[in-house]
């Protein structure tokens, strides 16, 4: 083993080690600000009724989607319901009617409901407006639990004349609803759809959901995009919410650029050979450790560990990167050092890597741990599943390339490795700075 890779080696324990001294913490929602967010509960039965109670917290945008899908028919005399209107610059920006609003919230819990279908196994079942709330993106109450939720709903009611006199603009306005539903059924399969028109959205914009079915014990999870213009269903399945995690493994290692590059970097070091199950299998082993300790809580809790993670990510794509330009993909070697090696450096760096993706497990958990050993083991899956996908795709393409011209194969791992090498130094500069104002703090 060179020097270069033992001291790559040491600096990628020592970080990940790291993990193992820090505060024990609790995951957040940090998604709770930007997306739509669902609780779905029983009725206690000291209630006197049967049936489900919903909490929605929809983003701004989309409870106003009639109007965002119309815009030539919004002349100067047309404002949305509960919105006023305000021109600056000679362009018009809508904002809530926070006083009129305040008076009228058995209105908008109406206008919020009116948005949304719900079905019972099949059957349409009308949703009953209760209580609303608005706040804005910057001040909002915790949406985490359906007392949370609750709770929110409860203290907006006992405050009439509000608590701030800043302007919520519609783009930043949380919108806060409480739906019953009348079913003595509580326990079946439930469907949710927006009937909202669809909003044309630029293709890099997503809209985010994430909902928590508390009818069963530990409550079921599921994060999903979309505007729910088809009906999203609810059933308490074991299956499903291993499904939803590894779909989101999946797609998230597709939508990481960074880790996408460290695995195309790994299967273009490893060549078509034996040695990329050493480099994978290390790799792997590697992230499950931090992935799970991560969301058990072990990990330091300071501002700087997040952009350090991020930081010694885009450093591992360097190394990976150099890698490629030191072996040719062609070279498949069998020797058992060079196979040690591998597996050593991949399950090293694979420690910094779980961390990464411990970072977005803790999201779609949702703030709490019910579903964490399924989330844990569904979301691994699909991670693992990605990167063999990926794996895949070089090899074949490797493959097709070296059967075109046996030159080829190597021109395609050098080019490769100098975009990522680009990328990664540009992601160092970028990271180091965030890691130094937040070293500042």
């Amino acid at each position: 083993m060179s020097l270069v890779t033992r001291i790559a080696l040491l600096i990628c324990l020592a970080f990940s080690l790291s993990g193992l001294f820090g505060a024990h913490a609790q995951a957040h929602f940090t998604t709770d600000a930007g997306a739509r967010l669902i609780h779905i509960t029983k009725t206690k039965a000291e209630d006197g009724e049967a049936g489900l109670l919903i909490y929605l917290r929809i983003p701004g945008p989309l409870a106003y989607g009639n109007f965002l899908v119309r815009p030539q028919d919004q002349n100067n005399d047309q404002i949305p319901p509960f919105l006023k209107k305000e021109v600056i610059d000679g362009v018009p920006y809508f904002q809530l009617n926070q006083d009129s609003t305040r008076k009228k919230t058995a209105e908008l819990a109406d206008f919020l409901a009116k948005g949304y279908t719900f079905t019972i196994n099949g059957e349409a079942i009308a949703g009953q407006a209760r209580r609303a709330a608005f706040f804005s993106q910057a001040e909002h109450p915790d949406f985490v639990t359906p007392a949370g939720a609750s709770k929110a709903l409860a203290d907006f009611q006992r405050q009439p004349d509000g608590t701030s006199d800043e302007p919520i603009y519609i783009v930043d306005a949380l919108l806060d609803v409480e739906i019953f539903i009348p079913t003595d059924q509580p326990d079946s399969t439930l469907s949710i759809q927006s009937i909202l028109p669809e909003i044309r959205l630029p293709p890099q914009i997503t809209i985010n959901n994430a909902a928590m079915d508390h009818r069963f014990d530990p409550p079921r999870t599921t994060q999903f995009t979309g505007q729910m213009l088809v009906p999203v269903q609810y059933d308490g399945s074991w299956l499903s919410s291993l499904g939803n995690f590894t779909w989101q493994g999946i797609w998230h290692i597709f939508i990481g650029l960074d880790h996408v590059l460290f695995v195309v970097c790994l299967a273009l070091a490893s060549g078509i050979s034996t040695s990329i199950l050493w480099s994978v299998t290390g790799f792997t082993l590697g992230h499950s450790v931090t992935l799970f300790l991560g969301n058990l809580g072990y990990s330091p809790q300071g501002a700087w560990f997040i952009p350090a993670v991020e930081t010694a990510i885009a450093l591992s794509i360097l190394y990976a990167a150099i890698l490629v330009l030191k072996r040719s993909p062609s070279e498949a070697s069998s020797r058992t050092s060079i196979k040690r090696n591998l597996f050593l450096m991949a399950a090293f760096i694979g420690l910094i890597h779980g961390y990464g993706f411990s970072f977005v497990l803790g999201d779609l958990l949702g703030g709490g741990t019910n579903q964490l050993w399924l989330a844990l083991i569904g979301f691994n899956i699909g991670v693992e599943i990605g990167q063999i996908a990926i794996v895949l795709a070089v090899f074949a393409l490797l493959w097709i390339t070296k059967k075109l011209n046996p030159v080829l194969p190597k021109g395609l791992a050098y080019i490769s490795a100098s975009i990522a090498i680009g990328l990664s130094l540009y992601w160092c500069w970028e990271r180091t700075q965030s890691l130094t104002e937040a070293l500042a703090l």
